[in-house]
């Protein structure tokens, strides 16, 4: 058995250590302690294939009594104890049920250090990925599970880059991280200070001089909206073996910030929907439209 088994089992929920981890539920303590709450073992799993940095575990002392017996968790910890820097803590239900934000107590919850998000870092991660890279821009979505579901289709569709705007639910609050299957860890991310009409201006244009924008709707182009009449089905006019931004937005309010862009700088594009359907989730339509941008660049030989 692992030599942490040794270590006293954590019962109190008054302890420094665990204040701090509850706290890490909030996404202002997030920023104030630059550390994530991974619930989970395939979260878990995918921080530690991505060589995120570690800083404190906490095991179910219950699912230890048959830890032989449970492959998947023995593995688990074996390569997180070999870890340097790594504490693992053994702690009550009582304990666990504080530290995480699920119904049901996982057999392992960790702090890691949040990933490094700065603008010109971010800029030269996605450049290393690719000279014609993928972003996903996420304006304003506010559902963790629409934002999870949406980073988990641009790694799997070949994305480089995730960017936010300011008013975007927190990407690494765990209910985010869960939706994303930890699939975020994979992919640099940035998270602006403004609204969309800044992110565009900089460091998009700024950093990726050749980057076209495209703004996605879940709206058909029969809307009453005028800004929607010229959208174009996504078999895309021209190839898209370029950079490319795809801009998906809020449901409620669309993306209100691009309709004072010059129409030339962004190509604007709907999903063609049978009658009676007014729109789609935004997370529906914006994989739906990733997966075409993929078949596009696999056609052309763009990566």
């Amino acid at each position: 058995m692992p030599s942490f088994t040794n270590t006293p089992v954590i019962h109190s929920v008054q302890q420094p250590l665990i204040k701090q981890a509850n706290a890490l539920q909030q996404a202002k303590y997030r920023r104030e302690y630059g550390l994530l709450l991974c619930e989970g073992l395939h979260v878990i799993q995918e921080a530690l294939n991505t060589k995120q940095v570690f800083c404190d575990v906490f095991v179910l002392e219950s699912r230890l009594e048959n830890l032989n017996q449970s492959g998947d968790l023995a593995q688990l910890i074996q390569h997180l104890a070999k870890l340097n820097g790594v504490n693992i803590h053994r702690v009550s239900e009582i304990v666990m049920k504080k530290i995480t934000t699920l119904e049901n107590n996982p057999p392992l919850v960790a702090t890691i250090k949040t990933p490094e998000c700065g603008d010109t870092h971010f800029c030269a991660q996605v450049s290393k990925l690719s000279q014609h890279p993928l972003l996903l821009v996420l304006a304003d979505i506010q559902d963790p599970g629409n934002a999870g579901t949406l980073i988990r289709s641009l790694v799997a569709f070949g994305g480089h880059g995730i960017m936010a705007t300011q008013n975007t639910v927190d990407l690494y609050s765990p209910k985010v991280l869960r939706s994303s299957a930890g699939l975020i860890f994979h992919l640099p991310v940035y998270r602006s200070d403004n609204d969309l009409s800044a992110l565009l201006a900089t460091p998009l244009k700024s950093h990726f001089q050749t980057l076209h924008l495209i703004a996605a709707t879940g709206q058909t182009a029969s809307t009453k909206d005028t800004h929607l009449r010229s959208y174009k089905h996504p078999h895309w006019e021209k190839p898209y073996q370029e950079g490319l931004a795809l801009i998906v937005g809020n449901e409620g309010h669309g993306i209100e910030a691009l309709l004072t862009q010059p129409k030339e700088t962004i190509q604007w594009i709907s999903i063609d929907m049978a009658g009676g359907v007014d729109s789609l989730n935004v997370s529906i339509s914006g994989s739906i439209i990733l997966a075409e941008i993929a078949a596009a660049r696999k056609l052309s030989g763009t990566s």
